[in-house]
């Protein structure tokens, strides 16, 4: 792919797409499970980030500064992707971080939704 081409995606939602086309089974990420080494596809990617996308713009989040914490793993990297692809500002918390120290930075980027898991549920 030549510098122009790259140019030319422009964004996220393009880049994803792309990957998606020209690699739909290679692996965009694997990690280790119970059972072995577990891999998710571009394809795979594509679909998840293009569901969490149509989910922000129904509820008309374009344009919200969203919080987001938990551990490194492919459903954040889902929800960090989707998000920004439907025009919103992410603001990563540290999932080691207190929970006072995470709450100041949510205040502090002015954020309007907290996306976290389980463990982060009393922020």
């Amino acid at each position: 792919m030549t510098n122009e081409e790259k140019t030319k995606l422009g964004n996220f939602r393009n880049l994803i797409a792309y990957a998606a086309s020209e690699s739909p089974e290679v692996n965009f990420m694997e990690y280790k499970t119970g059972g072995g080494v577990e891999g998710k596809t571009y394809r795979c990617l594509k679909e998840d980030c293009d569901a969490v996308s149509r989910f922000a713009e129904e509820k008309g989040l374009s344009g919200a500064h969203i919080a987001l914490v938990g551990p490194a793993c492919y459903s954040w990297a889902v929800a960090f992707l989707g998000f920004v692809c439907a025009g919103c500002v992410m603001v990563p918390l540290a999932p080691t971080e207190k929970d006072d120290m995470n709450s100041k930075l949510f205040q502090f980027a002015d954020c309007s939704v907290f996306c976290f898991d389980k463990k982060h549920d009393s922020l």
